[in-house]
Parts: C-alpha cells; structure tokens; sequence
C-alpha cells in the first residue's frame, strides 16, 4: 500500500518516506484505517472529522507511535496517511506548552531520560531572553546532538545524487522501492521489468539511469527502512 507524499521539500520529503514505508509502520496504518474508517479513504481530515467525533483515535495514533519508537513530530503524519492515504504536510519544529511543575519534573529526570535514549530536544526559555541566547543555546544543543546520538542520522547514507537534479533522486529511489515490490511476485527479471517500465513511463532526457543504479537505490533505499 503505497501512501502518496506531496511535499515538495526533498528533505522533508524523505523523513516521511523513511517512516510511512517501514513495513511495521505501514501495517499499524493499515489497522487503524480498518478500525477508524472501515478501510475508506476521504479527501482530507476535515471531511472525516465532519462525519462525527473520534474521542480515542488520537490516543491511539499516539500508542501506536510510542510503541513503535516514532517521534511525536510524526503524530500529524499518521494521522493524515490513516485517513487519506496521503501526506501533504510535516514540520520537524513544533510548539508545546509544558505547565512548571511537569517542565520540573523533565529537568530532574533530564539524565535518566538521555541513558534510555527515549527523548526529544527542548530548548527551555521566558520570554525575555534575547534571541542571541537562544541562538547560542541552540548551537550548543545541536553540537550535543552529534556527539551522542546512537541512532544514525538517515541523511548520512541517503541515497547520493542519481541524477543532474539531485532533488529527484530520493524521489526516484521511492519510486523504484515501490515497483519493486509489485515486481517481486512476477519471478526473476525484477530489475530489468523496472527499467522498462520506468522508461515507458518517463521522457528521454529522464530516462538516463541503467538496472545496476537502480539496483543499487533500492538496496540503499530498504536500508533506510530496517534502521
């Protein structure tokens, strides 16, 4: 079941790709769409949500996340690929109010949190700070950020420029990922069938790639999905 991206940003583009195709993200989608909408698809969320109130369904987008390690940044993500099967929008920068007493309890806990590597970063401000400090602040957290984290940053073996137009080749790689799994079923020649059809499908001037690249992004491209 492939979820249609439409975001022209490439890098946004692709952390959405990299979670919405992982194989147990994409049967968690398929679960909740049967529980939430009986397998429709609709337009978009207002029309969905028009249809009446869904008290639990956030809830549980968010334990299907949690439980998957996904990021909440992702929540809107799900949510939107559930009902529409589609994803037209991320933000990787959002805004929370934390009331003092549980901000205290972060801060407290901040060690404990880091060691079960479970968290996000959160820059901490009133609002009379001034933007140099938080500018300052935001260095010294990104530097952190290299320095520990475990987890290897996807766009450190992102797939490298396929093309002339290095914005078209994670999309390309998608793509191929994709027909891949149709041609699968169809026995040997998997690559070569992708080929032709790529090239039926494309103009001359995009049809410049040959079965070993495209060999080649797919292997990278699943990569992606096992981390």
């Amino acid at each position: 079941m492939k979820i249609d991206i439409e975001i022209d940003n490439t890098s946004l583009f692709a952390q959405v790709a990299v979670i919405i195709d992982k194989p147990e993200i994409q049967k968690g989608i398929i679960e909740l769409r049967k529980k939430w909408t009986k397998n429709k698809i609709y337009p978009d969320l207002e029309s969905w949500k028009d249809e009446g109130v869904k008290i639990n369904f956030h809830k549980d987008v968010f334990d299907f996340l949690n439980n998957n390690q996904v990021s909440p940044v992702f929540l809107s993500v799900i949510e939107e690929a559930i009902i529409t099967n589609k994803v037209t929008h991320f933000t990787r920068v959002i805004r929370v109010s934390i009331p003092h007493k549980v901000l205290a309890e972060y801060i407290l806990l901040s060690d404990e949190t880091l060691q079960n590597q479970d968290y996000e970063y959160v820059l901490i401000t009133p609002s009379e700070a001034e933007r140099n400090e938080v500018e300052e602040e935001y260095a010294s957290m990104k530097r952190a950020i290299k320095g520990t984290a475990k987890i290897d940053n996807p766009f450190e073996i992102l797939l490298q420029p396929l093309t002339q137009n290095p914005k078209t080749s994670f999309r390309n790689a998608r793509e191929w990922y994709w027909i891949y799994l149709e041609e699968q079923k169809n026995g040997k020649g998997v690559y070569s069938r992708i080929l032709e059809k790529w090239n039926k499908s494309k103009d001359e001037e995009q049809s410049i790639f040959d079965q070993n690249i495209i060999e080649q992004a797919i292997s990278r491209y699943k990569k992606l999905l096992e981390r």
